[in-house]
């Protein structure tokens, strides 16, 4: 049972990996070699993350006939704002169509990335570039792990103003502005041409006796972060939950849910999981 709120600064240089694409400089395109191609696919990586978290994807892709590629924004892309990474993506998806020869493409968004794809649609509703997003774990809704984050870190500024280019730094300022709970990005209008699907993880962490106990979770494996997802499942999101993002967030009844795992956060990249459901609608 969730045991409530616990409003403790040193939280969260979480929001994890949070999903992105450069524009000049792409990871390697993966090209397929069936003839009878499906659309290609733009993979967008979250807060705090780079491209490498779908290098488990791209040769699955390929094997399963896809031309994809993993991107990476050419400014600021761990911790840039969804509105700045919605303009990156107009350049990035145009190029992606002229590279690939495709008219459509579909994008697959972990975390943040689901919110910058969002963003990019909703910017321009004749936009019809994007036959389907998949969002895997996005706060659509917001998450209370980074609405506490964003409180904490806007009253250490009140005390220690000096420390405004640390706190931007750790925290990932402007990124995480977008993730808390009724932001501007969360809120994005939906475009009436393209589909929006969702995948979220509803992890029940391994029994643990402290904070810091680095014991080994199936479904969560990162040890980087498992202590964390732990803490923030139990003490500060209070619901169902990936360890980050609630699921009733990341499954928003706004958009149609195509799965629910078992896997944390850090983890909604399971080939034999995530990734089948991912193709199966793809493939569609």
């Amino acid at each position: 049972m969730k045991k409530g709120c616990v409003v403790i600064g040193i939280t969260l240089s979480f929001l994890v990996p949070l999903f992105v694409v450069n524009a000049v400089s792409y990871s390697p395109l993966v090209y397929s070699q069936n003839e009878t191609k499906p659309l290609p696919v733009l993979l967008i990586h979250g807060y705090k993350s780079g491209p490498e978290v779908w290098n488990q994807w791209l040769p699955e892709l390929q094997e399963d006939g896809f031309k994809a590629k993993a991107v990476r924004f050419p400014i600021d892309d761990p911790c840039g704002s969804s509105e700045s990474h919605a303009q990156q993506l107009e350049r990035i998806v145009q190029d992606f169509k002229t590279e690939t020869g495709k008219d459509k493409i579909n994008i697959v968004a972990h975390s943040k990335g689901g919110l910058d794809a969002r963003v990019y649609l909703s910017n321009n509703p004749s936009n019809d570039d994007v036959s389907k997003l998949i969002m895997i774990g996005t706060p659509n809704l917001g998450s209370p792990a980074a609405t506490i984050t964003q409180d904490y870190a806007f009253n250490a500024l009140l005390f220690y103003p000096m420390i405004y280019p640390y706190l931007v730094e750790f925290y990932c300022f402007p990124a995480l502005n977008d993730l808390v709970e009724g932001s501007e990005a969360s809120e994005a209008d939906t475009n009436e041409n393209t589909d929006y699907y969702t995948i979220a993880g509803n992890w029940n962490p391994a029994p643990y006796f402290t904070f810091f106990d680095i014991s080994s979770d199936s479904n969560c494996p990162n040890y980087t972060w498992l202590p964390l997802e732990r803490w923030i499942g139990d003490y500060v999101i209070g619901e169902e939950d990936d360890g980050i993002v609630p699921l009733s967030s990341a499954a928003s009844e706004q958009f149609e849910n195509i799965g629910v795992t078992n896997d944390c956060h850090t983890n909604l990249f399971e080939i034999d999981e995530e990734y089948e459901i991912v193709k199966e609608k793809l493939l569609e």
